[in-house]
């Protein structure tokens, strides 16, 4: 396991085997992760929200870039997942699937194995499909920002 100091980590989460989580990251109560299989990384300012489950499988390992926001009560199963993405509430991401950059993932959404997600998409559905294209935006900087922001707030006022 390996995690950045100033990543968040609260303490109703699970991580389990060969977890990396880069700095100014935040996993919060009860997001489990899971890389007993294959490996599990994480970049820099994410958030992987409550009830979340991460977890690899034999032939695919989960990757998440930089700046990416997990919803809550999300499955996110060996896949691949750009940088400044987010994935809304109740989504189910399986293996085999890639998520391009500047992507977002709507609500309760399923992404079957294999998937291509072209950058710059709003995809919905079950299963998931493009919707439309979107612009590049500094939102999901912002994101990041603020659930660093937040996890720092929290991590003073509820030490371990």
């Amino acid at each position: 396991m390996d995690v950045h100091p100033e990543a968040f980590i609260h303490e109703r989460a699970v991580l389990i085997g060969d977890v990396r989580i880069g700095q100014h990251s935040s996993i919060w109560p009860n997001a489990v992760i899971r890389a007993d299989w294959n490996k599990i990384v994480i970049g820099q300012y994410c958030s992987i929200q409550d009830n979340t489950v991460l977890h690899a499988s034999n032939d695919f390992y989960v990757e998440i870039g930089d700046f990416v926001t997990v919803g809550h009560s999300c499955v996110l199963h060996g896949c691949r997942v750009g940088n400044k993405v987010i994935i809304g509430i109740h989504s189910t991401i399986l293996d085999g699937v890639e998520i391009g950059d500047n992507t977002i993932i709507g609500a309760n959404t399923l992404l079957t194995e294999k998937m291509v997600i072209p950058q710059n998409s709003f995809v919905i559905g079950i299963p998931g499909e493009v919707s439309k294209r979107i612009n590049p935006s500094k939102m999901f900087i912002t994101y990041g920002k603020i659930y660093d922001k937040l996890a720092r707030q929290y991590k003073c006022s509820h030490r371990r």
